[in-house]
């Protein structure tokens, strides 16, 4: 049981994940400073004000940080939530019960969520009862506000982290290749990394105050725990006490849940382990297409398939799209909650400019993840099969980011401009925006010599302290600015219909220009060495250094 537990333990820190070679402890105090490091500053900046402080506004904002992060704990370390099936294939042989595996494997669980919602709140906890003048207390009240504001974020996080392995067990007991299963991961992944980015909005009072009084369905389960730890500390108010009793059902709830989900799903593994998975990504893509580019086919299918299977590299999507999700709901947060009331003219920018800002960093997103491998050792396979130039697989990395930054977006943005402004509108959006997102991706892929995840990733290309204020100036130019030109434009759509065309020049230009770049090529490059730092000069017996 031991073995098992520190077994289970360390393999937390080691997953493909993380880079290779990198040491599990210095991981962890890295990963634990990171954490701590709001709780540390908050409470700094608080004791230095001087003035009377309520902190109920920033208590709101470290429970949800600490929900948000106990479940994307949990949703980036999926596959380790249950007992895999390799490691009933090893230890099948062992005079071990599976039960106690299984039992191993939660008391790890116990003991990672203990630590990291210790780290994360151990200086909130701590330090805000005591920042808190508006009405400060001492002795052994002050150790109970402690308690119960300890009390509240634990029950918040084991809320949370239940039901995402309550989600765990019941996809595993469906099947975890299927590809609902992975595109439902990923977006409860970006959903809670894009929850962490608006959470900062609770710290400002009127927006605080406007959702306690009223709080609306997806932040109902903050103010649930918030409710307990309000009436614990001896100081709540009579509408936080029907909420403090909703969160205790459903902390009650969710633990027969999560536990009847887990145990099903651990029951079942022995035998899906001894069973043959097919695992099988099936790509959007036409046969009549497949059959006359064959390369192109496969090389798109394996970019898809690599995209879902791949930890790394789903995560890293998860997070740009998280990015881009925060972009649009921290503008639609400034607006609803800005006084005075926004204008209809600012609305519309905001409405207008989401598709665009989902498709921009989306993206952006799949062309970082192309440059990262995954597993550098593997791609001789694709070397082989390049007997001569074949421009046509380089297009691949276009198609798929056609189909997953492009055509969502677009489908999304369309049916938001028909609901909202009706067809006429919709159609020039569509047009619009579409052309801008082609325009967009040909940007993005103009000199790109490589297939996706084959080539060795090279750090510091980008270059984000020389160049960060022009990312961000064209992406919000490309995103809010196109935006606000579109909108000043409805008043003549042949505007935007001139508009458009000249995009879609631009656009074919560049794809002109593209396609005779990817044919001059002698194939692709499957080698990216970093430049050195120092130039070597080599200089021949005969050189005569004299006339230099």
């Amino acid at each position: 049981m031991r073995v098992l537990f520190r077994f289970f333990l360390r393999s937390f820190f080691i997953s493909e994940v993380v880079a290779q070679g990198a040491e599990p402890q210095v991981l962890a105090i890295t990963a634990a400073a990171f954490f701590a490091a709001p709780g540390i500053a908050i409470c700094f900046c608080m004791t230095t004000m001087g003035s009377a402080i309520n902190t109920d506004p920033v208590e709101a904002f470290f429970l949800a940080l600490s929900m948000i992060l106990s479940a994307l704990l949990a949703l980036v370390l999926w596959d380790d939530l249950l007992p895999t099936p390799l490691d009933y294939l090893i230890l099948r042989p062992q005079p071990i019960p599976w039960r106690t595996v299984v039992l191993a494997k939660l008391l790890a669980w116990g003991v990672l969520m203990s630590l990291f919602m210790a780290v994360v709140n151990l200086f909130s906890c701590s330090m805000l009862p005591i920042v808190n003048t508006a009405d400060q207390v001492t002795g052994i009240y002050l150790l109970r506000r402690m308690g119960a504001q300890a009390l509240g974020v634990a029950a918040g996080s084991a809320w949370m982290f239940l039901w995402i392995a309550a989600i765990r067990g019941a996809v595993a007991l469906v099947g975890d290749a299927r590809q609902w299963a992975r595109a439902a991961r990923l977006a409860l992944t970006a959903a809670f990394l894009a929850a962490i980015v608006v959470s900062p909005e609770l710290t400002e009072p009127s927006i605080y105050h406007h959702l306690a009084l009223h709080p609306p369905w997806w932040c109902a389960p903050l103010f649930w725990f918030l409710g307990i730890a309000h009436g614990l500390n001896g100081r709540a108010a009579a509408a936080w006490t029907p909420l403090a009793w909703e969160g205790a059902r459903q902390l009650a709830v969710a633990v027969p849940v999560a536990a009847a989900s887990y145990g099903l799903a651990c029951w079942r593994l022995p035998r899906r382990a001894l069973a043959a998975a097919s695992g099988r990504v099936r790509a959007p893509w036409p046969s009549a297409m497949a059959s006359r580019q064959p390369r192109r086919a496969a090389v798109y299918r394996f970019t898809l398939a690599m995209l879902a299977r791949s930890r790394r590299h789903s995560l890293l999507l998860a997070a740009w799209l998280g990015l881009a999700l925060a972009a649009v709901l921290a503008s639609l947060a400034s607006l609803s909650w800005s006084v005075p009331s926004p204008s209809l003219a600012q609305t519309d920018v905001v409405a207008l400019a989401a598709p665009l800002a989902l498709c921009a960093l989306i993206a952006v997103g799949l062309r970082h993840a192309y440059a990262i491998p995954a597993e550098v050792r593997a791609n001789w396979l694709f070397r082989v099969s390049e007997t001569e130039p074949a421009p046509e697989r380089l297009l691949a990395a276009r198609d798929v980011m056609l189909v997953l930054a492009v055509l969502p977006p677009l489908v999304l943005g369309g049916l938001l401009a028909w609901r909202i402004w009706g067809w006429e509108a919709a159609l020039l959006h569509l047009l619009f925006a579409g052309s801008l997102m082609l325009l967009c991706v040909e940007v993005l892929l103009a000199r790109f010599p490589k297939i996706p995840f084959t080539c060795p990733y090279v750090p510091g290309r980008a270059n984000l302290k020389l160049w960060g204020f022009g990312y961000w100036l064209a992406f919000s130019t490309f995103a809010f600015g196109s935006a606000a030109m579109e909108r000043r434009w409805w008043a003549s759509p042949a505007r935007i219909v001139v508009a458009s065309a000249m995009v879609l020049a631009a656009t074919a230009a560049l794809r002109l220009y593209g396609n005779r770049w990817r044919g001059a090529l002698p194939g692709c490059k499957f080698e990216d060495a970093p430049e050195p730092v120092v130039q070597q000069l080599f200089f021949g017996a005969g050189t005569d250094l004299s006339r230099s």
